[in-house]
């Protein structure tokens, strides 16, 4: 591996990111786009909500009940959004986690769910 690669791939290390193949780095100068799919991973790690007016105080309260059941980073940065904006959680039972389709519960025997929309702003 040339010296090159090997400086490049610690400095952007150091900053957090990983390259698996010095190769890679001589193939990303000719790109001209970048595409990247919705899944988080080149994020921050600091996800923040946009638009919580949206939820009546109720809404709120389910969604942070859900959110206080889980560890998942979105979850996290909701939890402590409306737990900062006075919140009180609502009283949600049979809470399950499914990978990659999100919460759910009853409350008062309904259903409910906390799910990311298929866009999401991740800041």
């Amino acid at each position: 591996m040339p010296a090159a690669h090997i400086v490049a791939t610690g400095a952007l290390m150091k900053a957090g990111v990983l390259v698996k193949d010095g190769s890679a780095l001589e193939r990303l100068a000719e790109a001209d786009a970048a595409v990247f799919d919705k899944t988080g991973t080149l994020t921050l790690g600091s996800p923040e909500p946009v638009d919580l007016s949206m939820l009546d105080a109720t809404q709120a309260g389910i969604a942070l009940a859900l959110a206080q059941c889980s560890r998942h980073s979105l979850s996290e940065a909701l939890r402590t959004a409306l737990t900062g904006a006075g919140t009180v959680p609502q009283r949600v039972t049979l809470v399950t986690e499914t990978p990659g389709e999100g919460l759910s519960g009853q409350w008062h025997g309904k259903s409910c769910g906390l799910a990311a929309p298929p866009a999401m702003t991740v800041t």
